[in-house]
Protein backbone atom coordinates (compact mmCIF):
# COMPACT_ATOMS: atom_id res chain seq x y z
CA UNK A 1 0.00 0.00 0.00
CA UNK A 2 1.27 3.34 -0.79
CA UNK A 3 1.94 6.38 1.19
CA UNK A 4 -1.11 8.37 -0.31
CA UNK A 5 -3.56 5.13 0.04
CA UNK A 6 -2.53 4.93 3.90
CA UNK A 7 -3.21 8.67 4.72
CA UNK A 8 -6.99 7.92 3.49
CA UNK A 9 -7.53 5.14 5.72
CA UNK A 10 -6.38 7.21 8.37
CA UNK A 11 -8.45 9.66 7.52
CA UNK A 12 -10.75 7.34 7.21
CA UNK A 13 -10.89 6.19 10.91
CA UNK A 14 -10.60 9.11 12.29
CA UNK A 15 -14.07 10.65 10.49
CA UNK A 16 -15.49 7.95 12.00
CA UNK A 17 -14.68 8.02 15.36
CA UNK A 18 -15.76 11.73 15.30
CA UNK A 19 -19.16 10.49 14.40
CA UNK A 20 -19.83 7.93 16.69
CA UNK A 21 -18.78 9.93 19.34
CA UNK A 22 -22.23 11.60 21.23
CA UNK A 23 -22.13 15.16 22.89
CA UNK A 24 -21.61 15.11 26.26
CA UNK A 25 -23.50 17.11 28.89
CA UNK A 26 -20.10 19.34 29.55
CA UNK A 27 -20.00 19.65 25.37
CA UNK A 28 -23.42 21.28 25.25
CA UNK A 29 -23.15 23.67 28.25
CA UNK A 30 -22.90 27.01 27.05
CA UNK A 31 -19.52 29.11 27.82
CA UNK A 32 -17.58 26.05 29.08
CA UNK A 33 -19.56 25.43 32.52
CA UNK A 34 -20.50 21.90 33.27
CA UNK A 35 -24.26 21.20 33.82
CA UNK A 36 -24.93 19.06 37.02
CA UNK A 37 -28.38 18.61 38.59
CA UNK A 38 -32.33 17.86 37.10
CA UNK A 39 -34.22 20.44 35.06
CA UNK A 40 -37.68 21.59 36.72
CA UNK A 41 -39.75 19.48 34.28
CA UNK A 42 -37.43 16.79 35.22
CA UNK A 43 -38.59 17.47 38.64
CA UNK A 44 -41.82 18.37 38.34
CA UNK A 45 -42.63 14.62 36.26
CA UNK A 46 -40.58 12.70 38.99
CA UNK A 47 -43.02 14.31 41.58
CA UNK A 48 -46.34 14.04 39.62
CA UNK A 49 -45.10 10.23 39.20
CA UNK A 50 -45.03 9.98 42.83
CA UNK A 51 -47.89 11.51 43.33
CA UNK A 52 -49.77 9.29 41.25
CA UNK A 53 -48.08 6.16 42.95
CA UNK A 54 -48.89 7.72 46.40
CA UNK A 55 -52.51 7.79 46.00
CA UNK A 56 -52.96 4.45 44.56
CA UNK A 57 -50.83 2.56 47.04
CA UNK A 58 -52.19 4.30 50.66
CA UNK A 59 -55.45 2.84 50.64
CA UNK A 60 -54.23 -0.38 49.70
CA UNK A 61 -51.95 -0.20 52.26
CA UNK A 62 -54.25 0.62 54.82
CA UNK A 63 -56.30 -2.43 53.87
CA UNK A 64 -52.89 -4.32 54.40
CA UNK A 65 -52.72 -3.29 57.93
CA UNK A 66 -56.30 -3.71 58.88
CA UNK A 67 -56.24 -7.51 57.65
CA UNK A 68 -52.61 -8.06 59.46
CA UNK A 69 -54.21 -6.60 62.94
CA UNK A 70 -57.40 -8.65 62.22
CA UNK A 71 -55.13 -11.98 61.73
CA UNK A 72 -52.91 -11.06 64.65
CA UNK A 73 -56.15 -10.84 66.70
CA UNK A 74 -57.22 -13.84 65.64
CA UNK A 75 -54.10 -15.95 65.96
CA UNK A 76 -53.51 -14.44 69.59
CA UNK A 77 -57.01 -15.70 70.29
CA UNK A 78 -56.54 -18.94 68.94
CA UNK A 79 -53.64 -19.19 70.31
CA UNK A 80 -55.44 -18.77 73.71
CA UNK A 81 -57.91 -21.07 73.36
CA UNK A 82 -54.83 -23.76 72.54
CA UNK A 83 -53.10 -23.18 75.29
CA UNK A 84 -56.14 -23.83 77.68
CA UNK A 85 -56.42 -27.19 76.17
CA UNK A 86 -53.01 -27.87 76.22
CA UNK A 87 -52.68 -26.74 79.90
CA UNK A 88 -55.91 -28.37 80.86
CA UNK A 89 -54.79 -32.09 80.09
CA UNK A 90 -51.33 -31.31 81.08
CA UNK A 91 -52.14 -30.31 84.58
CA UNK A 92 -55.09 -32.61 84.66
CA UNK A 93 -57.48 -29.55 86.26
CA UNK A 94 -59.84 -27.76 84.31
CA UNK A 95 -58.67 -24.38 82.56
CA UNK A 96 -60.52 -21.36 81.23
CA UNK A 97 -60.41 -19.01 78.51
CA UNK A 98 -62.05 -15.75 79.58
CA UNK A 99 -62.30 -11.61 79.00
CA UNK A 100 -60.39 -9.95 81.10
CA UNK A 101 -57.47 -8.12 82.39
CA UNK A 102 -54.37 -8.77 84.49
CA UNK A 103 -53.46 -6.81 87.81
CA UNK A 104 -49.85 -7.13 89.51
CA UNK A 105 -49.92 -7.95 93.05
CA UNK A 106 -48.36 -4.89 94.94
CA UNK A 107 -46.79 -6.63 97.81
CA UNK A 108 -45.92 -9.87 95.70
CA UNK A 109 -45.50 -8.90 92.37
CA UNK A 110 -47.59 -11.82 90.88
CA UNK A 111 -49.95 -11.06 88.48
CA UNK A 112 -53.48 -12.63 89.00
CA UNK A 113 -56.66 -12.46 86.92
CA UNK A 114 -60.60 -11.96 86.90
CA UNK A 115 -62.86 -12.98 84.63
CA UNK A 116 -65.37 -10.10 83.87
CA UNK A 117 -68.43 -9.66 81.67
CA UNK A 118 -66.43 -7.15 79.54
CA UNK A 119 -65.88 -7.28 75.86
CA UNK A 120 -62.93 -9.31 74.34
CA UNK A 121 -61.37 -6.35 73.25
CA UNK A 122 -60.33 -5.57 76.94
CA UNK A 123 -57.66 -8.54 76.81
CA UNK A 124 -58.59 -12.33 78.03
CA UNK A 125 -57.04 -14.65 80.17
CA UNK A 126 -56.24 -18.38 80.62
CA UNK A 127 -56.37 -19.21 84.25
CA UNK A 128 -56.08 -23.05 85.62
CA UNK A 129 -58.27 -24.19 88.50
CA UNK A 130 -56.29 -26.27 90.87
CA UNK A 131 -58.10 -27.43 93.83
CA UNK A 132 -60.18 -23.77 93.62
CA UNK A 133 -57.65 -21.50 93.34
CA UNK A 134 -57.26 -19.42 90.07
CA UNK A 135 -53.94 -19.72 88.77
CA UNK A 136 -52.75 -17.15 85.79
CA UNK A 137 -51.16 -19.18 83.12
CA UNK A 138 -51.29 -16.42 80.16
CA UNK A 139 -52.89 -12.59 79.27
CA UNK A 140 -53.31 -11.02 76.95
CA UNK A 141 -53.85 -7.00 77.39
CA UNK A 142 -56.18 -4.87 75.41
CA UNK A 143 -56.58 -4.78 71.78
CA UNK A 144 -56.33 -1.25 71.16
CA UNK A 145 -57.77 0.08 68.13
CA UNK A 146 -58.08 -3.58 66.61
CA UNK A 147 -61.10 -5.11 65.17
CA UNK A 148 -63.03 -5.78 68.07
CA UNK A 149 -64.49 -9.26 69.15
CA UNK A 150 -67.97 -10.34 69.15
CA UNK A 151 -69.29 -13.55 70.97
CA UNK A 152 -72.06 -14.72 72.63
CA UNK A 153 -70.39 -16.23 75.75
CA UNK A 154 -67.35 -14.37 77.87
CA UNK A 155 -65.87 -17.84 78.84
CA UNK A 156 -64.43 -21.29 77.72
CA UNK A 157 -63.76 -24.28 79.77
CA UNK A 158 -61.33 -26.62 78.91
CA UNK A 159 -62.20 -30.25 81.41
CA UNK A 160 -58.75 -32.19 82.77
CA UNK A 161 -59.60 -34.38 79.41
CA UNK A 162 -59.31 -31.31 77.15
CA UNK A 163 -63.01 -31.24 75.93
CA UNK A 164 -64.79 -28.06 76.02
CA UNK A 165 -67.03 -27.84 79.05
CA UNK A 166 -68.60 -24.60 78.42
CA UNK A 167 -70.78 -23.33 75.80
Amino acid sequence: MTEQGRRMVRQEDASNRKASKLPTTAALAPAGRRVLGFTLVELLVTIAVAGVLLTLGVPSMRTLMMNNRMTALTNDLATAVHLARTEAIRRGVSVTVCSGTATVGNTTGIATGQCSSSTWNQGWLVIADPSGTSELVWSRGPAGDSPSIETATNALTFSARGHLTSP
